[in-house]
């Protein structure tokens, strides 16, 4: 599955390690980090009426960019966050020691809270990583990855209350990065053989788990597929293939690129659509040499306009859903 895989582990190993100051153990950044993402200039802005939630990654903190350019903080000790179809909460992973607060052995738990920071749950609890949440277009079951350690990581499904967990996905692959389709009947997820990060693909399952097969091979391309995304009207998805941005149509066909990495300076990766379709939002993970064009990026599904919103240290952008009546 490629280097993103490395990065991904070496961000959380970041994000759990845990900070002393005068005795006391601070799970959410340290003293002296980051105060805040960067300010966003008018020219930078999401699109009229869009919002978009990111990790900022240096302070560990899940915050809110709006379409006026304001942000704010959702929810602190936070990655990876999913909105609810309704886009009144967001799932998201939370690492957390296992025993003694000092242990070395840290796993993430999966938890949910209300747009307004208030209703905080947490919905997993086991001593395996329980990560990559995504609600299904009712609301009423969120995927997820289950890392055991000592196996390979399977997909599950759980109610939205975090009750009724059930295993989608029983092979010897690595399976992960799952993604509902917009009607709910299917799920598009990553899986690789044994342990590999580099012969990654994309499948395609019933959303009970039945009917796997294989949508996009990535055997023989440098570091596989992974991280597939529906469009909105459920006719394309968007993927990760070799660090850079594709696409594609929902059934595996006419696989496009989005973006290109120049000598593998950077990593594009973790894409979303917005909710019209009109855009893709994604994270550009940039060396020193092109820290300038790290964070969260914009492009069309065509390729064109592409532009930067929102600079170093911010990732794991996802689109926030329009309001639905009640």
């Amino acid at each position: 599955m490629g280097t993103h895989r490395l990065r991904r582990v070496a961000r959380q190993a970041l994000l759990h390690v845990p900070c002393l100051i005068a005795g006391v153990l601070i799970l959410a950044g340290c003293a002296g980090g980051t105060p805040g993402p960067e300010p966003v200039p008018p020219t930078r802005l999401p699109p009229a009426g869009m919002q978009i939630a990111f990790t900022l990654t240096g302070l560990g903190e899940i915050w809110l960019l709006r379409a006026d350019g304001s942000q704010r903080v959702l929810a602190r000790n936070a990655a990876h966050p999913a909105w609810s179809p309704d886009g009144r909460a967001i799932a998201f992973e939370r690492a957390a020691p296992q025993g003694d607060p000092f242990s070395a052995i840290w796993t993430d738990d999966i938890w949910v809270v209300h747009a307004d920071g208030t209703g905080l749950r947490r919905l997993t609890s086991s001593p395996m990583t329980e990560n990559e949440p995504a609600w299904s277009p009712d609301g009423r079951k969120i995927i997820f990855t289950r890392d055991p350690g000592y196996e390979l990581p399977e997909i599950w499904v759980m109610n939205a209350d975090g009750s009724a967990k059930r295993r989608l996905t029983r092979d010897a692959n690595r399976d992960d990065d799952p993604a509902w389709s917009p009607d709910g009947s299917k799920i598009a997820f990553a899986s690789s053989a044994l342990d590999s990060f580099i012969d990654s693909n994309i499948y395609v399952m019933q959303a009970d788990g039945s009917g796997r097969r294989l949508l996009a091979s990535g055997h023989g391309e440098h570091f596989g597929l992974y991280e597939p995304g529906w469009s909105p009207d459920g006719t394309r998805i968007v993927f990760a293939q070799d660090d850079e941005i594709w696409i594609m149509n929902a059934d595996g066909s006419d696989r496009r690129r989005l973006t290109e990495v120049a000598d593998y300076s950077w990593a594009d990766k973790e894409p979303d659509w917005s909710p019209d379709g009109r855009w893709i939002v994604f994270e550009r993970e940039g060396s020193d040499s092109d820290y300038k064009w790290s964070g969260v990026l914009l492009v069309r599904p065509d390729g064109t306009d592409l532009r930067r919103l929102i600079g170093p240290e911010a990732d794991d952008p996802k689109w926030r859903p329009p309001p639905r009546s009640r």
